[in-house]
């Protein structure tokens, strides 16, 4: 079986094309990720057995190199149509691990696995090392925000209201995703998942049943973010303020669930595309 352990270098040529300008990330996150891919094939290869790759963020990270590296932006464009994106705007940008303002006072920023959309930059001290996000609408209309899951399930771990779950706070980061008094058009929400939990039954992982429960009627979203408005006061702030209606902003919300798999069948054209689909193939024993 050939060796894998040259698609690290051949990502790392992609980032002077890639990284700041089509795929924003921090470049230590960069190194870091490059580093961990490199240390997993290196484990992979020199063992007797195939092994599975468990890490989300070496997923997440083959994903959006492999949509970021098509041709004049093509593959961002067709990434947004896979997320659920219906008019993708003039210029949308894709965002790995990136921080938007939190809802909530006493909650702290959300880390996006990956958004899509009409974002930009926003001020955020370098000493942080995180990338702050804000709405364009002169990239498009629309955002994604989602939530990656490899075996691992959302997080039920919260600080200051034990009845809040990981899904439910990426799903208010979007709805209330803003930029000087301006709201998106069209939020998504996202979730990536092996297709071993798309639309499968039994069901065995907890975003699988709050996913279908917040489908069934957004009533259940609205009766989360009450319950934990008096141990989280809603952020009202001069430049930033939590919506007056969220039940006008849940109009404009789509919930998706996609598999990593589809995704990786969807590349497009570009040097990477083959080796990462050989490499979801191999390292994926789901």
């Amino acid at each position: 079986m050939e060796k894998m352990t040259h698609l690290p270098e051949i990502i790392q040529k992609s980032a002077p094309e890639i990284l700041g300008h089509v795929l924003h990330m921090t470049e230590a996150q960069w190194k870091n990720l490059i580093a961990r891919l490199l240390q997993f094939l290196e484990k992979a290869e020199s063992s007797d057995q195939t092994i599975e790759c468990y890490d989300e963020q070496i997923w997440t990270f083959l994903l959006a190199v492999g949509f970021a590296s098509g041709d004049d932006k093509r593959g961002i464009f067709e990434l947004g149509k896979h997320l659920g994106a219906k008019n993708s705007g003039h210029s949308p940008t894709l965002w790995m691990e990136a921080l938007p303002i939190p809802p909530r006072m006493k909650e702290g920023n959300t880390n996006l696995d990956l958004a899509w959309g009409g974002i930009k930059m926003r001020g955020i001290s370098k000493e942080r090392g995180g990338l702050g996000i804000e709405y364009d609408p002169r990239a498009s209309e629309e955002i994604i925000f989602c939530e990656m899951k490899w075996y691992s399930d959302i997080s039920k771990n919260v600080t200051h209201d034990q009845r809040r779950n990981q899904l439910a706070r990426v799903i208010e980061n979007a709805l209330t995703f803003q930029c000087d008094g301006a709201f998106p058009e069209r939020c998504v929400v996202t979730l990536i998942t092996p297709k071993a939990f798309v639309g499968q039954s039994p069901k065995s992982r907890l975003y699988q049943y709050k996913f279908e429960e917040y489908l069934s009627s957004f009533s259940n979203i609205v009766a989360e973010f009450e319950n934990c408005s008096d141990t989280m006061p809603r952020r009202q702030q001069s430049d930033w303020n939590y919506p007056e209606s969220i039940q006008d902003r849940l109009k404009r919300l789509t919930l998706y669930h996609i598999s990593f798999e589809e995704l990786f069948e969807a590349l497009p054209p570009s040097e990477l595309r083959s080796n990462i689909q050989e490499f979801a193939i191999r390292y994926n024993r789901s």
